[in-house]
């Protein structure tokens, strides 16, 4: 049936949704019920698409238990469809640069299975964006695209996967001052091309931000300036026509967001990789900056090292002091048998079977319930974390700007609660039993899996702890090589001449 105003092909939008299935493959569906309802409810198709919006917003929130669920799921198909258009506009402007394309968006993205489904604690991103929507001042598609740009999610992956930060390029150059352009790019380019950027971030902002107060556009997306305006700023200005005056405007814009995508990671190939990728594009890298890469590699190298070491001493300590009060009668106390059978472990190679009879124990499981290497490891891998990241602001004070040093506190802060939250939580619900070491390594990572750095860290100490436990169970290992077992070794030495003694 013909519904005038409002064609039906595009009405779907609001009773089919793209799914991603198990194979990553979208597929498009249809809810029969949903269009079932906007076919028969009087006059709804006959509504331009924010009157329609409106009306629907209001049948959710005021009408019979079935209209609201109905009016709910259109809105949540017509939402599914805009995000897959956000993430194709995402692909146009940044993925050819970055290297991603719409479908590696769609995973975190595209999270409702089901637009009539009820959901329990779980929100989807559409109900997230629906619960804010107010239609009085904005429409859907608008809301939608905000809202898919400012995900907390898709940023994290931008950045850290892609190197990509989103904002639009005017965005960046109202954010930026000149004073903080000379700190970041004093590095990258010579006095006098960055004197040149200074006057053209100073005039741009005049123009442009004057235009926006002026018009009241504080709440709206930066859009490329007008021609108008590209003609005032370059009467204060030595570039030869609008064309330049935008191409020069971008490039500086490039420069902030090569800036703003570096990445918080302590990954030392990842630093390596950035260094080249900044001289393939053409970065001016200057022998002092050279210099100061070097001098941050060296310091990241000793205080990583010593964050460690100091770790599986502390360990290793607290295990002693802990087997000492538990041990007194036993003979050889349990604190010296640990430091020995540790050392025979980690330091010779050998077997648990072969360490038994060295330590006064009879079966392999006793060794092994002795040594406890899983929670060793579980706790190595959160102490460590912590210990390292308490020592990031001061290591990177010369590498990051004032802003992402804050950034990175509030990070390890916010990190740090939710460490705190999750260990009395754990431990009301195990009345006291320590957890598994693997379930709590997992824990930690999902506590720091929207903390850029210290999900990064996590990620890293995660491989050295993995190196790690390859090579102590090894079945042809002859002794410790790796980074970790070496430190434990070095603790043990000092350890086992001072509990003999």
């Amino acid at each position: 049936m013909h519904r005038p105003g409002r064609a039906i092909e595009a009405a779907h939008r609001y009773w089919t949704y793209p799914r991603l299935e198990q194979s990553d493959r979208l597929q498009i569906r249809e809810l029969s019920a949903a269009r079932l309802f906007l076919l028969e409810t009087p006059g709804l198709l006959e509504l331009a698409d924010r009157d329609l919006q409106r009306q629907l917003v209001q049948l959710k929130q005021a009408g019979d238990p079935v209209t609201m669920r109905l009016a709910l799921a259109c809105l949540r198909c017509f939402v599914c469809h805009q995000i897959q258009r956000a993430c194709l506009e995402l692909e146009q402007q940044f993925g050819i640069r970055a290297g991603f394309k719409r479908a590696d968006l769609y995973p975190h993205l595209l999270d409702d299975p089901d637009p009539m489904a009820e959901l329990g604690s779980y929100q989807p991103l559409t109900l997230r964006i629906l619960r804010q929507f107010d239609p009085q001042q904005s429409n859907l598609s608008t809301w939608t695209k905000r809202l898919v740009w400012q995900d907390k999610a898709l940023n994290h992956v931008l950045l850290e996967d892609y190197g990509t930060y989103i904002a639009t390029d005017w965005s960046l150059l109202l954010q930026a001052t000149p004073e903080r352009l000379r700190r970041l790019l004093a590095r990258m380019l010579m006095p006098a091309e960055l004197e040149q950027y200074c006057q053209l971030l100073e005039s741009f902002q005049r123009v442009y931000r004057g235009d926006r107060l002026a018009q009241r556009l504080g709440g709206s997306r930066c859009g490329e300036p007008t021609a108008e305006q590209l003609q005032r700023m370059l009467a204060e200005l030595p570039a030869s026509d609008s064309l330049q005056l935008l191409k020069n405007l971008r490039q500086l814009a490039q420069h902030l967001r090569q800036l703003k995508a570096k990445p918080l990671s302590l990954d030392l190939e990842s630093i390596g990789r950035q260094a080249e990728q900044k001289i393939e594009q053409g970065a001016v890298q200057s022998a002092e900056s050279e210099q100061t890469q070097e001098q941050f590699l060296s310091a990241y190298r000793q205080v990583a090292q010593a964050c460690l070491q100091q770790t599986v001493d502390r360990l290793l300590a607290e295990r002693v002091v802990y087997l000492q009060r538990r041990g007194r009668t036993a003979q050889p106390p349990k604190h010296q048998a640990y430091l020995r059978a540790m050392q025979l472990f980690h330091g010779q190679g050998q077997s648990m079977s072969q360490i038994a009879p060295q330590v006064g124990l009879t079966q392999q499981y006793q060794v092994s319930r002795l040594l406890e290497l899983p929670e060793l490891q579980a706790d190595l891998h959160q102490r460590w974390l912590l210990r390292i990241g308490a020592e990031l602001p001061q290591l990177l004070q010369e590498i990051f700007e004032p802003e992402q040093l804050e950034q990175l506190e509030q990070e390890r802060t916010t990190f740090m609660s939710r460490l705190a939250n999750a260990e009395a939580t754990e431990a009301a619900k195990r009345s006291g039993d320590r957890a598994e070491p693997d379930e709590w390594r997992a824990q930690i990572r999902r506590i720091s899996a929207d903390l850029p750095c210290f999900c990064s860290l996590s990620a890293l100490i995660d491989r050295l702890l993995d190196d790690y436990r390859a090579e102590v169970y090894s079945p042809n290992r002859t002794g410790s090589t790796g980074q970790i077992a070496l430190c434990i070794c070095q603790s043990l030495n000092q350890s086992l001449s001072q509990a003999i003694a």
